[in-house]
């Protein structure tokens, strides 16, 4: 559909598709692609992998990213990871924990 069409075509994947559980504690591009716990991750593997195949045969132009964090208007990252109650809190002047480091001692 968009052979001939199209200078570039930027996939937004996600870093869910890299292996689970991990077998290394660093993620890089050669972490294998394979997440059996989510079926949105099999799905966005699946799409990699037909890309990227259109890519080897055809020369399609697919750049593929894979954002660790995405976020908006109700979806913040936090210290405690990626949650929708700051903003909840936020728009209710209700009182908002932060999280705070001691300073050494010593």
């Amino acid at each position: 559909m968009f052979a001939g069409k199209i200078r570039q075509y930027v996939f937004i994947s996600t870093a869910t598709v890299y292996q689970k559980p991990p077998q290394h504690y660093i993620v890089s591009e050669e972490t294998p692609l394979a997440n059996p716990f989510w079926e949105y991750s099999q799905k966005k593997i699946a799409t990699e992998k037909f890309l990227m195949e259109a890519h080897q045969r055809h020369g399609f132009p697919v750049t593929i990213v894979r954002p660790s964090f995405t976020y908006g208007d109700a979806w913040i990252p936090t210290a405690f990871g990626i949650d929708f109650t700051p903003v909840y809190r936020l728009r209710r002047s209700l009182p908002l924990p932060v999280h705070v480091t001691a300073p050494r001692c010593g």
